[in-house]
């Protein structure tokens, strides 16, 4: 039931890097939305930079967009931490005004690591302001963001909330946070959403064939950008195994997210070409609605290197597809160990190809294992069970008893 908000000065500042279709800002939005619907709480959003959510956002709450408001708070300036040269340069009325107002509010949510940067802008802090970091980075994040960046996280953050236990560990082991200040709250989907609209036949036909599937062939998905973290490489090389050994039996491999445009993704097209296996890899940009190909899925690998606990899995997961993916990522947490997926060694790809292949050739063991893992996603990983969680963490740091 949505309750009506009185107007008043926000209670929480919510804090994003973008508003991308990616996991960070998807489970902002679901985890503001439901807010929204469901407290009385008080807030506004600011974004480092903009995307294709901005206007979903804007439907929950007040945004502001830094990279709309003055070019010199675009995420270049912000990654290099010039954040004196930045501050002085918010001069027009607009950034002084949209600031300004956001400077009194007594606590600062950041829904990443990166959008730290966020808090010096703020200016001087009340002395009872809370910073509250939602850490989905692992140690090649971290390592992206630069060592200033890092020193900030650490230095200004009063609690941390972690994707996954991988995460929580990184934390207290590698930064030696405080692990009374660190709590683990899985990410979590709308399922409700999801599944209140299934892919029709139709839908995951016209998906094949996109792609020159043939009817009855078995198809290996993945989910993601192209970037290195990814493992979409990992991808091919699982591929061209697979194609090697499966003599009897056309199995196909798309990644669905691979923007044309990345030099990532034309990377992977050469190397594609010259090992032959175009008519085997298809590479498929992002779409609003992926759900069509999640059904397509017979497994879904994930390849990543690290990853902390991707939505996509989650998604995937709730179409009733089993999960094969390295043990190193946060979401071996989830899937166990034939529970709802299976987990191999970090970049055993021919592991992983055992685990499909051993899918594949069972067709109940896959729908046992889909369906324990679409049960798991509603009852544990739905917005319904995440989101209360979250809150009451979120109202225990900013008003202490």
């Amino acid at each position: 039931m949505m309750r009506r908000r009185v107007e008043r000065s926000p209670d929480v500042l919510f804090a994003g890097h973008d508003a991308t279709r990616t996991g960070a800002p998807l489970m902002l939005l679901y985890f503001l939305r439901w807010l929204r619907d469901n407290t009385d709480l008080a807030f506004e959003i600011v974004l480092v930079d903009g995307g294709p959510l901005v206007d979903d956002f804007a439907e929950v709450a007040p945004v502001t967009v830094l990279a709309d408001v003055e070019e010199a708070m675009t995420s270049r300036w912000l990654d290099r931490l010039r954040l004196r040269k930045a501050a002085t340069a918010v001069r027009t009325r607009r950034q002084r005004a949209a600031l300004e107002a956001l400077r009194r509010v007594p606590t600062v949510y950041c829904n990443s690591s990166s959008c730290i940067s966020v808090v010096p802008l703020l200016g001087p802090a009340p002395p009872d302001r809370v910073v509250i970091t939602h850490v989905h980075e692992m140690e090649a994040g971290f390592r992206s963001m630069g060592p200033a960046v890092v020193e900030l996280v650490f230095s200004v953050t009063d609690w941390f909330v972690a994707a996954s236990e991988r995460v929580r560990t990184l934390l207290i082991e590698r930064y030696d946070a405080d692990p009374d200040h660190v709590v683990r709250h899985y990410e979590f989907i709308d399922v409700a959403a999801m599944a209140g609209e299934p892919p029709s036949v139709a839908d995951i036909a016209a998906a094949r064939e996109a792609c020159g599937i043939p009817e009855g062939a078995a198809v290996v998905g993945a989910v993601g950008v192209t970037q290195w973290r990814k493992g979409p490489d990992l991808f091919l090389l699982l591929a061209h195994l697979m194609g090697r050994r499966e003599q009897g039996r056309e199995v196909h491999f798309v990644w669905l997210g691979a923007d044309p445009d990345a030099d990532e993704t034309r990377s992977l097209l050469s190397d594609i070409a010259r090992t032959g296996l175009g008519e085997r890899v298809h590479l498929v940009a992002p779409e609003r609605a992926p759900a069509r190909w999640f059904a397509l899925f017979d497994v879904f690998v994930l390849t990543s290197r690290e990853d902390p606990f991707p939505l996509v899995c989650l998604e995937s997961s709730l179409m009733g597809t089993p999960i094969v993916c390295f043990d190193n990522t946060g979401m071996a947490e989830f899937v166990g160990d034939g529970d709802c997926g299976y987990m191999v060694d970090y970049i055993d790809v021919e592991a992983m190809a055992d685990r499909v292949t051993s899918l594949l050739d069972d067709h109940d063991l896959r729908r046992e294992v889909g369906e324990r893992a679409a049960r798991r996603v509603r009852d544990e990983f739905d917005v319904s069970a995440g989101a209360p969680a979250l809150y009451r963490d979120l109202e225990r740091w900013r008003m202490p008893r």
